[in-house]
């Protein structure tokens, strides 16, 4: 669940405060001619079908921005509704570099808020191209949060796709110890969320099955059904989408693994279009409530063991090659006199 995508300009921070999306949100045509006339400017005039795209993607942003106000002015968060207005989206597959994840699929996966990738961070360019998309897609999460989730549901980032499978896999750059947020909605059946067994959780009556993995081993777990509602899952157990048939649309929200060194500037455009960014304080409890209360991640054990330290006292040790407290012994000087306790009589 993690991306790669270009990081915003920072005059995005201070152009984007309004969170509500109202009547003058929506543009008429004229003036999306005119601002695409000049956006296009640089076009040559003998490439009519390139400007003739921008504007039908200008007509189709209208009609979606449309859709957005009328459900926000109704209070309207449910998956029908929802479904329409994803229907109608304008945006296309702009989130490369998961081929291990969802292999040579051709579906469409774009992802708003935070992104991390290597020791880079920064927010999508989409957060602010939709921006009045992003605040419904956040709002309506909230809502359809299941009963345990609700007051404690934490993300920085959700994806949207469509008709995008997935191998079973672990999402490494997630933060650790956050918890994942999950939906489906469309015209399909089946694609269920299948999720790994926790080491503590009860067999019940549930419908147990196995995958297996790339090195030969098998997994428990089962499938969730993602339809019409929103489940919670630990994104650092094994998982995957099975098999369906239609037009699927899925949103995950998760938090990504470089959550923890967002800017305040970063912190304040992410919760101003309503995302619910966690306090990173409280991750310890978290991760242990996350892998069953063993802080340990799932279908690990600790490795590190207890190293002696070694006798004398701490000295700070500050050179041009270290910038670092060592531990040195403390020694007796060969030309220290011996206490008058320790004195031979």
């Amino acid at each position: 669940m993690e991306e790669t995508t270009q990081e915003t300009d920072e005059e995005f921070f201070d152009a984007q405060e309004d969170t509500n999306v109202t009547e003058d949100s929506r543009v008429n045509s004229e003036v999306l001619v005119e601002a695409l006339a000049v956006l296009n400017a640089d076009l040559p005039e003998d490439d009519p079908e390139e400007l003739s795209r921008s504007l039908r993607k200008a007509e189709k942003k209208e009609d979606f921005d449309a859709k957005i106000a009328a459900a926000v002015a109704s209070e309207d968060y449910s998956f029908q509704t929802l479904t329409d207005i994803l229907d109608a989206a304008p945006f296309s597959n702009t989130t490369p570099g998961r081929q291990k994840v969802n292999g040579e699929s051709t579906g469409t996966r774009v992802v708003f808020g935070m992104y991390t990738h290597g020791g880079m961070h920064g927010l999508c360019n989409k957060t602010y191209e939709y921006g009045n998309f992003v605040s419904y897609m956040n709002n309506f999460l909230k809502v359809n949060l299941p009963e345990e989730s609700e007051g404690k549901a934490k993300w920085t980032s959700f994806s949207v796709n469509r008709n995008l499978p997935t191998n079973l896999h672990r999402d490494e750059h997630n933060h650790p110890g956050m918890t994942a947020y999950a939906l489906g909605c469309g015209t399909y059946s089946g694609g269920g969320l299948w999720v790994e067994k926790a080491a503590d959780e009860d067999d019940g009556d549930q419908e147990w099955t196995t995958k297996e993995l790339t090195n030969g081993n098998y997994v428990v777990g089962k499938a969730l059904d993602t339809k019409n509602r929103v489940v919670e899952f630990f994104p650092k157990r094994w998982h995957t989408v099975e098999d369906w048939t239609g037009d699927r649309w899925s949103v995950v929200a998760y938090t990504t693994r470089g959550a923890a060194d967002a800017t305040d500037r970063e912190k304040k455009a992410l919760r101003s279009r309503g995302f619910p960014f966690p306090d990173l304080r409280h991750l310890r409890r978290c991760r242990k409530e996350a892998n069953g209360g063993s802080g340990v991640a799932p279908g690990k054990l600790p490795t590190r063991k207890a190293r002696a330290r070694p006798c004398g006292r701490t000295w700070l040790s500050w050179g041009p090659s270290s910038l670092c407290p060592c531990r040195w012994p403390l020694l007796p000087s060969p030309t220290s006199r011996a206490s008058p306790a320790t004195r031979p009589r």
